[in-house]
């Protein structure tokens, strides 16, 4: 018989120790036996029965004794540390003490992230709800200014025509070993990929969780979404697979409050991650548009952590929204009344209801959230204001609607002003993302830093 139990290095006067006592222990040894301590080249340890060497004792439980393993020896500080916890293999003859695999896993993406590092190797990126992949080209920008290589080891992205743009436009991110899957994350068996990234980004599906998610869903909690209400667990099972020495997650400000999110914080810590999280606004960091989103920063605990709001901006918005306006001919064909909208804003503000177009002149200093679906020039969107026309408005052509963000347009070349909307339009505030790369990148050579001393370059 195997008994598999966790124990923690204690410490009794001065000694560290480890105690193992009742029916457990006795499948392996007997009262009165004595065992020997054995180090192993692979960093276990082993107790077991011995002719000469430390004596098993006993405890009365009842009307019975049961053997007692009060082993005090300075080895266990010396190889694993007071307070650490082991995994004990309890079987006939012997305990087999080792490592947890949880805490192996946390040491081997530690020094994997701090051997790149000190090589001045690319850092392999995994992007999870990749979309365009705007998030990804930010942060890679900002660690490229900061002097840290990356390229996209691993992505994962169900829209088949936002990964074509994705291909097209950044091809200098993508290497040889580059692994792409054009499909739903629930679908992919990581096993099958030896997909080991240094840093991962996931923009989680947020459709369960914003308020517009929740009032057209008509859903009592985010996780009744059906398709975005599970995947706070397929970002748990990859992150698990992935084995990232640092995390960055966006999503909108309400799903901070979700079941989903307490049960990400809550498993990653227990897999040995620093967690910080924060909102961050898009015209503080340099966008016209006046989005508010969720921030989350994962980094192995073993290397620290990152304060959110030490993160500066590295771009200045622009003063209003007629510096970002293309020059659109009086007389184009998207100038249009949209009679119909203003009937519905009418009949919404008589109702109750708060939502309602925006319609600017340019002359504005933000503008409200672009949405992926700002193509169909909903009832809640964002319009221009004809320059001479009062009844006529449009909305913003797709480089107007990438500029807002400040995404550069070079990102959604070549695709369809439909697929150009999607894209900006699901996307992050692209300044924001290139000041977390940046300060990340900056991290980087402090972790190279204080390391430096006590990691071991392999």
């Amino acid at each position: 018989m195997n008994i598999l139990q966790f124990v923690t290095i204690g410490e009794h006067k001065g000694k560290s120790r480890v105690y193992f006592d009742g029916g457990r222990l006795a499948k392996a040894f007997t009262i009165g036996e004595q065992y020997a301590i054995n180090v192993n080249d692979n960093g276990t340890v082993t107790l077991s029965r011995a002719e000469a060497g430390k004596k098993v004792s006993r405890r009365k439980t009842g009307e019975s004794y049961k053997p007692v393993i009060d082993c005090r020896d300075d080895i266990w500080g010396k190889l694993f540390g007071i307070g650490s916890k082991l995994r004990a293999v309890i079987r006939a003859g012997e305990i087999i003490l080792s490592r947890p695999n949880k805490d192996k896993r946390q040491e081997e993406r530690e020094q994997r992230f701090f051997n790149k590092l000190a090589k001045g190797q690319p850092l392999k990126m995994a992007s999870l709800f990749s979309g365009g992949q705007i998030m990804d080209n930010a942060i890679m920008t900002g660690l490229k200014n900061a002097g840290v290589r990356s390229y996209i080891s691993f992505s994962c992205e169900r829209e088949g025509r936002f990964m074509d743009l994705a291909l097209a436009n950044q091809s200098e991110h993508y290497r040889d070993d580059t692994v792409m899957v054009n499909g739903n994350i629930e679908d992919i068996d990581l096993n099958h990929h030896n997909a080991k990234s240094e840093y991962l980004t996931a923009g989680i599906p947020c459709t369960g969780a914003s308020q517009a998610g929740i009032t057209s869903n008509k859903l009592t909690f985010a996780e009744e979404h059906d398709s975005a209400g599970g995947m706070s667990y397929y970002f748990l099972r990859c992150m698990d697979a992935l084995q990232p020495a640092i995390a960055v997650v966006e999503n909108v400000v309400n799903y901070i409050k979700t079941a989903s999110f307490a049960i990400i914080k809550a498993v990653l810590r227990d897999m040995g991650y620093n967690v910080s999280v924060g909102v961050k606004n898009g015209n503080d960091y340099g966008a016209l548009e006046n989005r508010d989103r969720m921030v989350m920063i994962a980094v192995s605990s073993g290397l620290g952590s990152i304060e959110l709001d030490d993160i500066k901006p590295v771009a200045t918005k622009p003063e209003k929204i007629s510096d970002i306006l293309e020059p659109v001919p009086l007389d184009d064909s998207c100038w249009k009344t949209y009679d119909y909208l203003d009937a519905k804003r009418v009949r919404d503000k008589a109702a109750g209801k708060g939502f309602s177009r925006d319609i600017l002149t340019g002359a504005e200093g933000k503008c409200k959230v672009i949405r992926e679906g700002y193509h169909k020039g909903g009832s809640t969107e964002t319009f221009v204001q004809h320059p001479t026309d009062p009844k006529l408005s449009r909305l913003f052509t797709a480089k107007e609607a990438a500029a807002v963000k400040d995404i550069p347009f070079s990102l959604l070349k070549g695709e369809s002003r439909t697929t150009q909307l999607r894209v900006s339009g699901q996307s992050v505030i692209y300044p924001l993302f290139v000041a977390v790369g940046e300060y990340i990148g900056q991290w980087c050579s402090n972790v190279l830093s204080d390391k430096a001393m006590t990691m071991k370059i392999a």
